[in-house]
């Protein structure tokens, strides 16, 4: 699937990987079981993986989008399931963290607006390093913020409740 993401668009295989590779090492510092540390990397290889199912030229897209192209791009989590059904991924804590990766502690996420206990931990894990990373990496024609910025934010994100202040307080 990396090779699916990669042909799609290098930066969103590199995405994965950056994100696999912070969640791993955030997942340490936060004393997430060794026994979910395989379907956590591979969940959070694959979060983005429903973004190949949508137009490239809409995920390449370098200014805001509009609230159609939006509604869109948020359809990614849901493509993403398909695609572990079409390939009979039967690890719910995989599929859980690519369906609930965009959630927030808070509900004011996407799909569903889960909120709280309904989420997945290793789910909410990856939204923050997702988070994390696409602050400090450029993105949609936007620059990347320096990463103490990104880390002032992410506090932001923990006093409106959006990410347990552990789990960012781990990141960190």
């Amino acid at each position: 699937y990396l090779q699916k993401m990669q042909r799609f668009d290098r930066t969103l295989a590199s995405h994965a990987l950056d994100v696999c590779t912070l969640s791993l090492i955030v997942a340490h510092a936060s004393g997430v079981a060794e026994g979910e540390l395989e379907a956590l990397g591979a969940g959070a290889l694959l979060h983005d993986i429903g973004y190949v199912r949508l137009p490239r030229n809409l995920y390449r897209k370098h200014h805001e989008l509009t609230e159609q192209e939006n509604a869109v791009m948020q359809q990614h989590p849901a493509l993403g399931l398909a695609i572990l059904r079409d390939a009979h991924e039967d690890r719910e804590a995989v599929r859980r963290i690519v369906g609930e990766h965009h959630e927030r502690g808070d509900g004011s996420g996407f799909p569903h607006k889960l909120k709280g206990n309904a989420l997945s931990s290793l789910a909410q894990l990856v939204g923050l390093v997702d988070v994390y990373d696409g602050m400090i990496s450029r993105r949609g024609g936007r620059p990347a913020m320096l990463p103490h910025d990104a880390i002032r934010q992410l506090f932001r994100l923990g006093d409106t409740g959006q990410f347990a202040k552990d789990l960012i307080e781990a990141a960190i």
